[in-house]
């Protein structure tokens, strides 16, 4: 359930039968009856990043080919997420 009114906020994760009674910060995790903030799911540095590249403005196509072209660089699944995100914010901004 979400109140009628509240902002969610982009990127966010509400879980599933949560009871959300207040706005929702963007990339935020959200659990519970009320829901509670679980914690962010990035760094504060990377959150203002996404947040400013505005990558939900860019066509499927050049997000798919930005994310392969990430993911082929990555040695391993165990790369930092925080690193991932900014390699991929680069690619965006290299494109505008």
């Amino acid at each position: 359930f979400i109140r009628k009114g509240l902002k969610i906020g982009i990127g966010s994760i509400i879980g599933a039968h949560s009871v959300v009674l207040q706005d929702v910060e963007p990339y935020t995790i959200m659990v519970g009856v009320p829901a509670r903030k679980v914690r962010m799911r990035f760094s504060d540095s990377v959150t203002k990043a996404l947040l400013a590249s505005k990558w939900w403005e860019y066509d499927r196509p050049v997000l798919q080919e930005v994310i392969a072209s990430v993911m082929s660089e990555s040695q391993s699944n165990s790369d930092h997420q925080d690193l991932l995100v900014s390699r991929i914010l680069e690619l965006l901004d290299s494109r505008k």
